[in-house]
């Protein structure tokens, strides 16, 4: 079933009330009796020799088969009242969750059918739109080995085995800072259609693959999945946020652009997705992941020339928010995204190390000097002069040594490096810098 179909399944089979006073006033019926059967069920069972004395006024020849008999009448209740609580709770979800998240009023819908006994909708409803073929295991196996990481919505598909859509493109992200395809190197029946700054793109089988060229994740937030690898869920919640911000900005720049509004309407859709299957994400807690994020977006924004979502402008922030409510009374069922975004910016607000590498990276984003991916220099010895004069600070932000780690670990050819690093170093500076101003106030 399409997303399209599961909602018109809900609505065409009534479980969208006008009304819900109904389903308050059973539900605190159903748990006052659910309570009482269970008051009386362990009322009995534990004093077991007065509940004797008290069936014998009944029946002095078989008080234990009165006892059992009313353990079983209760015990029974207890199940009853229980499935009908459970069932009139779901049906109140249901509704609530409704426009606030489909995808949580979905999991509310497949709990009551598997009361209800309906177990063939239930698995109907829970079947993704996606699936992954035998022959597309062997090719996510040769990415890998190429040092690529399965990314965006095929990378979701493959997380949870139920996603709500068939993606029509798989994106690929950099796991070495070497990682590279040529034209030669193609998987076999592929070909290379499209070469960018900052991206590649290849068919495979009709199947379009976009391969990142500069954006670099690190190791922490990948997890290894059978013949490949991908990121874990809270960094692929990250990624989307920025995503969609990203998306923002190109919108006000071509605001009629139905490619852009079909991949906003995507990622609200996609965001839904993944909140529903964290159950409560709070993103103060989860901050160095959009820390780390921010940094790989930013990758992309300086050797695209593309902009980048200023965090510390409250006019940009209050934009967003608005384009956020103008869409989602246009795409409908993903109103849980706006206190995400509320919450996550008074979290950003709250963390001075995050203005820093927010303000660092648009000042870096403005000035784009080392617009190539690698920096060649005359002699080997002018390349450490050049980083030894600039970029003297000693990296000791763990935020930086994630990002740094592969640089290291790969080493760097001769007279050439590769700017991310003096990217780093730049965000390393502008982190000491801070470090030093709040030592010299204390």
């Amino acid at each position: 079933m399409t997303l399209n179909e599961k909602i018109k399944y809900i609505e065409d089979n009534n479980y969208i009330k006008g009304n819900l006073n109904l389903y308050y006033a059973l539900i605190s019926i159903y748990s006052f009796l659910f309570s009482g059967c269970l008051f009386l069920i362990i009322f009995f069972s534990r004093r077991w020799n007065y509940s004797l004395v008290l069936m014998s006024r009944i029946s002095e020849k078989n008080p234990l088969g009165y006892l059992i008999s009313f353990l079983v009448f209760f015990v029974i209740g207890l199940l009853s009242f229980g499935i009908l609580f459970i069932n009139c709770l779901m049906t109140i979800l249901i509704n609530k969750l409704f426009d606030f998240n489909i995808f949580r009023s979905f999991r509310c819908l497949k709990i009551k059918l598997f009361f209800k006994g309906k177990f063939y909708m239930m698995l109907k409803l829970n079947k993704g739109a996606d699936d992954l073929k035998s022959y597309e295991l062997d090719f996510l196996a040769w990415v890998k080995n190429k040092g690529f990481v399965l990314s965006d919505s095929k990378a979701i598909s493959y997380l949870y085995g139920n996603y709500w859509r068939k993606p029509k493109v798989w994106t690929f992200i950099a796991n070495n800072s070497r990682a590279i395809l040529k034209d030669y190197e193609i998987y076999a029946g592929g070909t290379i259609f499209s070469k960018e700054t900052t991206k590649l793109k290849v068919k495979v089988n009709e199947q379009e693959m976009h391969f990142s060229l500069v954006k670099l994740i690190p190791d922490k937030y990948i997890k290894s999945k059978l013949a490949t690898k991908i990121p874990n869920s809270s960094w692929t919640l990250a990624s989307l946020t920025f995503k969609l911000m990203n998306t923002f900005l190109k919108l006000k720049e071509d605001k009629y652009s139905e490619t852009l509004l079909d991949m906003v309407e995507r990622l609200f859709n996609d965001l839904a997705y993944i909140f529903n299957k964290k159950i409560i994400f709070i993103p103060k807690k989860h901050l160095d992941v959009f820390k780390s994020n921010y940094i790989f977006w930013f990758f992309d924004s300086y050797f695209s020339k593309s902009d980048l979502f200023n965090f510390c402008n409250d006019e940009d922030k209050d934009e967003f928010l608005q384009f956020l409510d103008k869409y989602l009374h246009r795409f409908k069922y993903c109103n849980e995204i706006i206190p995400y975004f509320k919450s996550l910016f008074n979290a950003i607000n709250k963390d001075e190390e995050f203005k820093i590498i927010v303000e660092t990276a648009i000042k870096l984003n403005k000035t784009s000097k080392h617009l190539n991916l690698t920096k060649r220099f005359r002699s080997i010895d002018g390349k450490i002069n050049y980083m030894h004069d600039n970029y003297p600070e000693p990296i000791t932000h763990d935020l930086i040594k994630i990002h740094m780690y592969d640089f290291w670990k790969e080493g760097q050819k001769n007279n050439e490096i590769d700017s991310r690093i003096i990217l780093l170093k730049e965000f390393n500076k502008a982190l000491q810098n801070n470090k030093m101003n709040e030592s010299n106030k204390a």
